[in-house]
C-alpha cells in the first residue's frame, strides 16, 4: 500500500474532518474571548481591574495564534498514539493537584483542575451516544479494543488536556484564563455535535459499522430511550422504524451504548426492579395512577400531559405536599382539571413515577440524612419525576446530571448538624440549589451539571478550609498524645527507680519536677530508645546513689569523682527547662550543703562541690531556651506538677484485649468514615473518624469544619458500636444504596401496590 492509500483510510479521512472541525470552533472561540474580555474590562468597577482584563485581552491576541497551533498539534499527537498504541500513552487530562498546602500556586492549580475536570465531565454526560458510537468504530477502523472515555482521541478529555497543555502560552493570570476556559466549554464543547454527526456519517460511508445508529439522541433531548421490560415512553412520540437515526433495542451496539462499567450494575437491578413492577400490574387490577380501580375505557394519558401537569405542581404546590409521598394524587386531580376526568397513565408511565416516589420514600427515611436534610431534598420529588419521565436513563446511568446532583446533595448532607453549620450558611446554600431545581427546571437537564458544578466549586472550598482546621486537630491532638505518652515514660522510671528509697526532700523535688520535665522533653524531641534519653536516665541511676550512704573511702572517692558530671548534667538540664539563674544557683547551694552534711557525718571528709564554674557537659541536650517551647503542635508546656494528674488518667485498652469481633471491627474502621454517636440528652451527634492515633489507639473525630468533637479509646468507641451508641454511616451514594432498597422492597412485597 503506498502513502497515499495509507493517509486515505477511514481513519485518517474522519481524523481530517475532526481537525478541520476544530480549527473552525477554535476560531469562532477565541473571537468570543476578546469580546467577552472587552465587556468585561467595560463593566469593571476599578481601574485595576479593568486594566487586569485589558491586559489579557492584548496577551490573547499576541498569543492566538501560537495556542491554536498548540491545541491543534496535541489533538493531532493523540490521534496518532492512538493509532499506534491505543493511546496508551496519553496524558491525563486532570493530574492530581495536593489540596493539603494553600499556596498561591496551588490555589491557582486547584480552580483550573475542578474547571478542567467539570467541562470534561458535562461534555462526556451530554455527548454520551456520539461519543460511544465514535468509539466504537474508531476501535473497528483500526481493529483494535475500542477508547474508553480518557483514551478517545476525539473525546472531551482529549481535548481538554490540550487546552490546559497549551494553557501556559497565554501567560495570564487566573481570572482571564477561566473565563477563557468557560468560553471554550460554550464555544467548542457545546458545539461538538454536528461535528461528531460529521464523523459518525464518514464511517458510514466508508463502511464501519453501518449498523450501528449514526447519532444517539444525547440525554434530555429528543425521544427516550426504552427501558429494558419496558417500552419507550409516549409511543405516539416513537420514530418510525425506517429512521436510521435512531437506534431499537435490538439493535448491535445499543445493549452496549447502555451498558458501560458500573452502569451494568444498576441495569441488571433495574431489570429486576422492572420485572417485580410488571409482576405486581399483572397480580392486581388495572388501576389509574391514584390506584383506584378503572374501566378498560379510560383514556391513556401521553407522557407530554404528565409532563404538562407535573410542571404546574411544580410552581404551584405547596412545599409539604411536593415532599409527600403522596405526589400521585395531586398529580391525578391537576390532570383531571387540565385533561378530563378518568384519565389513565401508561403502564411505562405508571412505574416510573412509582419508581421515583420509592426513591423519595427512601429518601425520607434514610439513616444517613439527618433529619432536615431529608424533608428538603424530598422537595425535589416533582422535578425528578419530570426527569426520569423525560429521560428513561435517570436509574440506569451513573452518569446521568440529575442523579449526580442529588447524590452530590446527599453527600453532603452526609454529615450536617446544626450545630457545625451556625448560621445555616450551607443548609441556605443547599436550600439554594434544590429552589433553583424547583423553580427553574423545564426540560433541559444541563441544569443539573450547572447546579453541581456550582456546588462543587462551593465544596471545594468549604472542603480546603475544614482540611486546614482538620490538620490543626489531629497535629494538636498527636502532641498532646506524645506528650502524655512521654510523661507516661519518665513517671515509669522515676518510680522504679525510687521505689523503696528514703531520699532526701532536696533529691526528690530535683527528680520529680525539674528532672521529670528534661525527661519528658528529652523524650519528645529524641524518643525513647535514643542515647540522649538514656543519659537522662542514668542521671536518676547517679543521683540516687550519691545519696546514699558510703560504707568506705572508696566509694567516697567515687562520689568525688562523679559529682563534678552530675552537676554539669543537672545545670544543663534546669537551663534546658528554663530554669531562672537564681533557681540554679540555690539549687546548688542547697546541693552542696547536703553533700558535705552527708559526708561529714560519716567520714569527717570536706567534699567540693563545683557551683559556679561547672565543667562541660557529659550529656548531649540542647541549648537552653526560655520559655520551653515543646516540638509538638498542641502539647502544653512542661510544669513542676508533670505527673500531677497522671492518676486521674485511664491507661488505654491494647487493641488485643477486645474480643475477636469487636477487634475486627474497628481494626476495618477507615479515616474518612462519618459516624452517628447517641448523646446524653437523647439527642445525636455527627462525626468523622479523622485520625487514628499509632500511639495510644485511640480514635480522633471531627464535625464538617474540621474541629474536634471527641478522642475516643478503642475500647470505648468498640463498646458503643456494639450497643448501637454508635453507627457507621454508609459511604454508597444515595441512588445506589435507594436502587437496592427498591428491589429488596419488591421482593419482599411483590402484590402489593407501593404507594
Amino acid at each position: 500500500m503506498n502513502r497515499s492509500s495509507r493517509q486515505d483510510t477511514p481513519y485518517h479521512q474522519c481524523a481530517r474532518i475532526f481537525l478541520r472541525g476544530m480549527a473552525s470552533l477554535l476560531q469562532g472561540m477565541f473571537e468570543s474571548v476578546d469580546n467577552a474580555l472587552f465587556e468585561m474590562a467595560e463593566k469593571a468597577d476599578s481601574n485595576a481591574l479593568q486594566t487586569h482584563y485589558f491586559d489579557g485581552m492584548r496577551q490573547v491576541r499576541k498569543t492566538r495564534s501560537s495556542v491554536e497551533n498548540e491545541i491543534l498539534k496535541s489533538l493531532r499527537a493523540s490521534l496518532i498514539s492512538y493509532q499506534k498504541d491505543g493511546g496508551n500513552s496519553s496524558t491525563s487530562s486532570a493530574p492530581e493537584i495536593s489540596e493539603d498546602s494553600l499556596s498561591l500556586v496551588e490555589e491557582a492549580e486547584l480552580e483550573e483542575s475542578l474547571a478542567i475536570s467539570e467541562m470534561v465531565a458535562k461534555g462526556e454526560n451530554r455527548l454520551s451516544r456520539p461519543l460511544f458510537a465514535i468509539g466504537q468504530r474508531l476501535g473497528e477502523a483500526l481493529n483494535r479494543t475500542p477508547p474508553d472515555d480518557e483514551t478517545n482521541p476525539l473525546g472531551p478529555a482529549s481535548i481538554c488536556n490540550a487546552l490546559r497543555q497549551s494553557g501556559p502560552l497565554f501567560e495570564v493570570e487566573l481570572p482571564v484564563l477561566l473565563v477563557i476556559y468557560k468560553l471554550f466549554d460554550r464555544k467548542v464543547l457545546e458545539q461538538l455535535d454536528g461535528l461528531y454527526q460529521q464523523v459518525n456519517d464518514r464511517f458510514v460511508q466508508d463502511g464501519v459499522m453501518p449498523q450501528l445508529q449514526r447519532s444517539l439522541p444525547s440525554a434530555g433531548r429528543g425521544t427516550p430511550p426504552p427501558m429494558p421490560g419496558g417500552q419507550a415512553a409516549g409511543a405516539a412520540d416513537a420514530p418510525p422504524a425506517d429512521n436510521p437515526d435512531v437506534a431499537s433495542p435490538e439493535e448491535p451496539g445499543y445493549a452496549e451504548a447502555q451498558v458501560m462499567g458500573e452502569d451494568a450494575d444498576d441495569e441488571r437491578i433495574m431489570h429486576s426492579i422492572l420485572s417485580l413492577l410488571s409482576a405486581r400490574r399483572q397480580r392486581i387490577p388495572a388501576t389509574d395512577i391514584t390506584g383506584s380501580a378503572v374501566g378498560s375505557a379510560s383514556a391513556i394519558a401521553q407522557t407530554q400531559q404528565l409532563l404538562n401537569a407535573l410542571s404546574v405542581l411544580q410552581n404551584t404546590a405547596p412545599t409539604e405536599a411536593a415532599a409527600s409521598a403522596d405526589v400521585k394524587t395531586l398529580l391525578l386531580s391537576e390532570m383531571d382539571r387540565l385533561d378530563g376526568a378518568g384519565t389513565q397513565a401508561s403502564s411505562d408511565d405508571e412505574d416510573t413515577i412509582d419508581l421515583v416516589a420509592m426513591l423519595f420514600d427512601f429518601i425520607l427515611s434514610d439513616e444517613n440524612l439527618p433529619q432536615p436534610m431529608q424533608v428538603l431534598l424530598s422537595r425535589l420529588q416533582i422535578p425528578y419525576i419530570k426527569v426520569a419521565l423525560i429521560d428513561r436513563q435517570l436509574f440506569a446511568s451513573r452518569g446521568h446530571p440529575a442523579r449526580r446532583l442529588l447524590d452530590t446533595l446527599a453527600d453532603l448532607a452526609l454529615g450536617w448538624t446544626a450545630e457545625a453549620d451556625r448560621g445555616n450558611r450551607l443548609y441556605d446554600f443547599m436550600t439554594g440549589v434544590v429552589d433553583r431545581v424547583i423553580n427553574d427546571f423545564d426540560d433541559d437537564l444541563d441544569l443539573f451539571d450547572e447546579l453541581r458544578q456550582e456546588l462543587n466549586t462551593y465544596v471545594a472550598k468549604r472542603q480546603k478550609r475544614a482540611q486546614v482546621a482538620e490538620k490543626r486537630t489531629t497535629e494538636a491532638t498527636e502532641g498532646k498524645q506524645r506528650l502524655q505518652q512521654a510523661r507516661r515514660t519518665a513517671a515509669r522510671v522515676i518510680e522504679e527507680h525510687l521505689a523503696d528509697q528514703e531520699l532526701p526532700r532536696i533529691v526528690e523535688e530535683i527528680l520529680n519536677k525539674p528532672w521529670a520535665n528534661v525527661m519528658v522533653l528529652t523524650c519528645l524531641r529524641h524518643g525513647e530508645d535514643s542515647s540522649q534519653f538514656a543519659e537522662a536516665v542514668g542521671f536518676v541511676e547517679q543521683m540516687v546513689w550519691s545519696v546514699a550512704p558510703k560504707s568506705d573511702a572508696a566509694e567516697v572517692a567515687k562520689l568525688q569523682k562523679v559529682l563534678p558530671g552530675l552537676s554539669a548534667q543537672l545545670r544543663a538540664g534546669l537551663e534546658m527547662v528554663a530554669y531562672h539563674e537564681d533557681d540554679v544557683k540555690d539549687v546548688f547551694k542547697n546541693l552542696k550543703k547536703l553533700y558535705q552534711s552527708m559526708l561529714d557525718k560519716q567520714f569527717r571528709e570536706k567534699v567540693e562541690l563545683a557551683a559556679d564554674e561547672p565543667p562541660p557537659s557529659t550529656m548531649s541536650l540542647p541549648a537552653a531556651v526560655a520559655p520551653v517551647q515543646l516540638p509538638i503542635s498542641g502539647a502544653a508546656e512542661l510544669s513542676d506538677g508533670v505527673f500531677d494528674d497522671l492518676d486521674n488518667e485511664p491507661e488505654p485498652v491494647p487493641l488485643e484485649q477486645l474480643e475477636a469481633a469487636l477487634r475486627s471491627q474497628v481494626e476495618s474502621l477507615e479515616p474518612g468514615t462519618w459516624f452517628q454517636f447517641s448523646t446524653e440528652d437523647g439527642g445525636v451527634q455527627r462525626a468523622k473518624l479523622s485520625w487514628k492515633s499509632p500511639i495510644t489507639g485511640n480514635y480522633l473525630f471531627v464535625d464538617q469544619k474540621g474541629i474536634k468533637l471527641a478522642d475516643k479509646p478503642v475500647a470505648e468507641l468498640a463498646q458503643e458500636l456494639a450497643s448501637g451508641e454508635a453507627i457507621a454511616l454508609e459511604t454508597v451514594p444515595l441512588f445506589d444504596r435507594a436502587l437496592e432498597a427498591i428491589a429488596e422492597r419488591l421482593q419482599e412485597t411483590p402484590a402489593e401496590t407501593e404507594s
